[in-house]
């Protein structure tokens, strides 16, 4: 979500280290009121929303905490300025505090439908509510896994492919061209075609130089 968002590196930090602590103010919440099934009058619920003040007070009181305040004790603010405890608004909201916003409300979601609930439809249901259009489709891509990076191939001794090293692994092991095919699910010819491709870049002529270079290489570990 951060890359996507472009946040700085400070700004992942003090996202992260704020997100951790949004709901410290529940502290100076009764229990009582954050039982399950538990009925709420209309004092207790100002009593619940004060948690974001003392979030941000708690917070306060740390030099080093401090600027994490602003951002944990925002995040049920919304855009258009209904949200607590300040009625924050617009420029009012940092990227951070618009982050952990949508982070909290999300997790707030998935607990009221449901654990099993798909997580689209609990998209679905904050995309209702005045919180960030961005953050929001970041949080919709870093779900779908779309804002991952491909993972990292590894650069294999003298240039050999990913196949060329399995051939060249099972071959090693004392299976024939026949037996690694099978193995690879891949023609005889291909498999022979991928050995060759392995004694050319390893500047070896036989199987057992090619299992030499192997071993030297630690190819199969």
């Amino acid at each position: 979500m951060a890359r996507r968002l472009r946040l700085s590196d400070a700004d992942v930090v003090a996202t992260r280290r704020a997100a951790l602590v949004h709901d410290l103010g529940l502290v100076a919440v009764p229990s009582l009121l954050l039982e399950p099934g538990a009925r709420w009058s209309e004092t207790d619920f100002e009593r619940f929303r004060l948690h974001t003040y003392y979030t941000e007070r708690i917070l306060s009181r740390s030099e080093c905490l401090k600027p994490l305040g602003s951002i944990a004790g925002a995040h049920h603010e919304y855009l258009d300025g209904s949200g607590y405890h300040r009625g924050l608004a617009g420029s009012q909201l940092s990227m951070p505090a618009r982050v952990v916003a949508v982070a909290a409300a999300y997790a707030e979601a998935t607990e009221s439908a449901g654990a099993a609930t798909d997580p689209a439809s609990v998209l679905g249901i904050l995309k209702t509510r005045p919180l960030d259009g961005d953050c929001l489709s970041a949080l919709a891509a870093s779900l779908s896994g779309t804002d991952r990076p491909p993972p990292l191939r590894r650069a294999w001794p003298s240039g050999l492919t990913d196949r060329e090293v399995d051939v060249l692994r099972l071959v090693a092991s004392g299976l024939n061209l026949k037996e690694t095919a099978g193995r690879l699910v891949i023609s005889e010819h291909t498999a022979r075609h991928h050995l060759e491709g392995v004694y050319g870049k390893a500047g070896v002529s036989s199987r057992a130089g090619a299992t030499l270079f192997a071993v030297e290489n630690g190819l199969l570990g």
